[in-house]
C-alpha cells in the first residue's frame, strides 16, 4: 500500500498510525537500544514513507539530551600540524553528524584555563558527552569527567586507564620503532627531542620506547641526548643546534612529532651538514609536510582522519549507555621510510 506524504503528522497522530506508543516511536527514531532493531527499522521505513520528521526541540526537551559532544582543544596549537588537526575534526565531525550529533568545539589554555573550559561546558548542560585531547599523564580533566558521571573518550591515555574509553597509538612501540631503525642502520649516538615526558603521556610513551631500544642494544641512554622543551617546529630548531654543538655531537635524532623533525631538518641544513648523509632524522605522524621536506621526512604514521572518525563512533556508543572500558584501543605504529633516514655507518 503506497504511504501518502504529510510532513504536517505529529506524533500523536504517527504513533497511532504505527499502532505504537508514543514513546515506542520516539526511542526508535532517536535510536535507543532498547528498542528492537525490527521495530526500529519498521518505524524508520515507515517515517520516511510518511514524510515524518519529528521535531528535534520537543525530542531534547522530552529525553533531557542536547545531542551535542564537547571538544576543548589547546589555544596553543604548536604540537599540531594544521593539517593534522584539520584531518582528525573534520573525519571526527562528519562522523558525530552521520550519528545525529553535533560538535562544540572550543579553545582555552592548556592548564587551568583548559580545566575551568571543561568544567563551564559539562557543569552548564551544553553537551552530552566529551572527547578530550592530548591527555596528561596525570590528568585533572579525566578525574572531572569520572566525577561527573558523563560519558567521554580520550585521544591518548593517562598513567591510570581505568574507568574510561580511549583511543591511542602505542607510543612506546613507535619510539623503540624509530630507535630500532637507527640502530640497524649502524648508529650508535642516537639523541631525542620532545615535549616534556614528565607531563605528556605521548611524550613519556616515546621517550620511554627510545630508552628501551637502547638499551636492548647494550646503548647508553645520555641525558645529553635527550632534549625537552614546549613542543613545534621553533623548539626542534633550537634542540637541534644544542645537540650539534656539542663536542660528541649524535649522528641521528628521533623526534616526538614531525613539527620538531621539521625544524630539525633546518638547523642541520644551517649547519652545513646533509640530512640522510651526515645525520639522520625520523618523526612521528606523517602530516603532508613530512613527504614535502628536503630531504623527505621519513616518520611513525598516525591515521590522524580514521583516530577522529573512531572517537565519533565511540562516542556516539558511550552516549547511548555503552561500557566504556570496552572501548580502550591502542593501534600499532607505521614506520614510514623516507630519505631523512637514508644513512650507513660503518
Amino acid at each position: 500500500m503506497l504511504l501518502t506524504q504529510d510532513p504536517r503528522l505529529n506524533l500523536d497522530e504517527f504513533a497511532e498510525r504505527l499502532g505504537l506508543s508514543k514513546t515506542t516511536v520516539s526511542r526508535a527514531l532517536a535510536g535507543y537500544s532498547d528498542v528492537s532493531a525490527k521495530t526500529r527499522a519498521r518505524v524508520e521505513e515507515a517515517a520516511i514513507a510518511h514524510g515524518y520528521q519529528p521535531n528535534p526541540l520537543a525530542q531534547r526537551l522530552r529525553s533531557g539530551r542536547l545531542d551535542t559532544v564537547g571538544l576543548i582543544i589547546s589555544s596553543d596549537l604548536r604540537h599540531f600540524g594544521d593539517a593534522f588537526f584539520v584531518d582528525l575534526v573534520t573525519h571526527l565531525s562528519r562522523t558525530l553528524t552521520d550519528n545525529g550529533l553535533d560538535l562544540l568545539l572550543s579553545a582555552a589554555d592548556p592548564g587551568d584555563a583548559e580545566l575551568a573550559a571543561l568544567k563551564r561546558m559539562v557543569g552548564g548542560r551544553r553537551v552530552d558527552a566529551m572527547i578530550v585531547e592530548r591527555t596528561r599523564r596525570r590528568d585533572p580533566r579525566v578525574d572531572y569527567l569520572l566525577d561527573m558521571k558523563i560519558p567521554f573518550v580520550c585521544h591518548g591515555r593517562t598513567e591510570d586507564i581505568q574507568g574510561y574509553a580511549f583511543v591511542d597509538m602505542d607510543g612506546e612501540a613507535a619510539g623503540r620503532m624509530a630507535t630500532e631503525r637507527s640502530i640497524a642502520l649502524g648508529h650508535r649516538k642516537i639523541a631525542f627531542v620532545g615535549p616534556p615526558a614528565a607531563t605528556l603521556t605521548f611524550a613519556w610513551h616515546r621517550q620511554t620506547g627510545y630508552a628501551a631500544a637502547l638499551k636492548a642494544a647494550d646503548l647508553s641512554v645520555r641525558d645529553a641526548f635527550i632534549v625537552e622543551g614546549d613542543g613545534g617546529e621553533a623548539f626542534g630548531n633550537a634542540a637541534t643546534r644544542r645537540l650539534l654543538d656539542q663536542d660528541d655531537p649524535p649522528t641521528a635524532i628521533v623526534c616526538a612529532t614531525d613539527l620538531e623533525a621539521i625544524g630539525a631538518l633546518r638547523a642541520i641544513a644551517d649547519y652545513g651538514l646533509a640530512v640522510g648523509k651526515d645525520i639522520s632524522v625520523i618523526g612521528h605522524d606523517d602530516i603532508p609536510e613530512a613527504a614535502r621536506t628536503k630531504p623527505p621526512l621519513a616518520t611513525i604514521r598516525q591515521p590522524h582522519a580514521a583516530v577522529g572518525k573512531r572517537l565519533a563512533e565511540i562516542v556516539s556508543r558511550l552516549a547511548q549507555g555503552a561500557d566504556p572500558e570496552r572501548h580502550q584501543e591502542i593501534w600499532q605504529p607505521e614506520l614510514i621510510e623516507r630519505q631523512s633516514l637514508d644513512i650507513a655507518l660503518d
